[in-house]
């Protein structure tokens, strides 16, 4: 069977979850056909409203490591995003979950306890990249990407530990609902205000 194109890939997967009844897990064949469609390796998927953008009929979550369900991105994950921000942020996932665990479970800003995030506060996530490129370049030629359908990842575990460490370094955190986090922007980070 030829390769299929992204187009064709996010077509299917489109169908894929209009097939899919709102908050069930999918059926493990179609977990294994989303997982092959975008190249990923997840446990479980369930199809779910998106509150943050109503309109959004195909949204999906996932059960990330923890089995705590979290919305994705599956249009991003075909289309490729950005692979440097994927492997980044994979690596710090251990640092971010050990955060998690004693974080507020309600939104910094609105309170809501519902679709919480863990944020970086004070310097974004962006900038951070940025600071950590300009001393080491190298990180662009040292990804891989996982043959299990994991996604990217920092493959010199050298660059991997320099980058958790100044991450740690220049990271704190404050929980957001997932309205919060998408309405405040890279550029209006929002304070632990209220």
């Amino acid at each position: 069977m030829p390769k299929q194109t992204q187009k064709e890939r996010k077509q299917l997967v489109r169908e894929l979850i209009d097939r899919q009844p709102y908050n069930r897990l999918f059926d493990a064949a179609d977990v294994e056909a989303m997982n092959d469609l975008c190249g990923w390796n997840f446990l479980k998927y369930v199809r779910i409203h998106n509150p943050a953008y109503p309109t959004d009929t195909r949204c999906v979550a996932h059960a990330d490591y923890d089995k705590n369900f979290v919305v994705w991105s599956w249009n991003r994950a075909i289309s490729g995003g950005p692979i440097l921000n994927q492997a980044l942020r994979r690596a710090i996932q251990p640092h971010m979950r050990l955060n998690a665990t004693g974080s507020p479970d309600f939104c910094a800003h609105c309170k809501s306890q519902d679709f919480l995030t863990l944020d970086h506060m004070t310097m974004p996530f962006s900038v951070i990249v940025a600071e950590f490129i300009k001393h080491h370049s190298e990180v662009f030629e040292g990804l891989g990407n996982k043959e299990d359908g994991g996604g990217w990842y920092i493959a010199d575990p050298v660059l991997e530990e320099a980058w958790v460490d100044f991450h740690a370094q220049n990271a704190d955190y404050q929980v957001l609902c997932r309205s919060c986090n998408a309405s405040k922007g890279v550029k209006n980070a929002v304070q632990k205000s209220r």
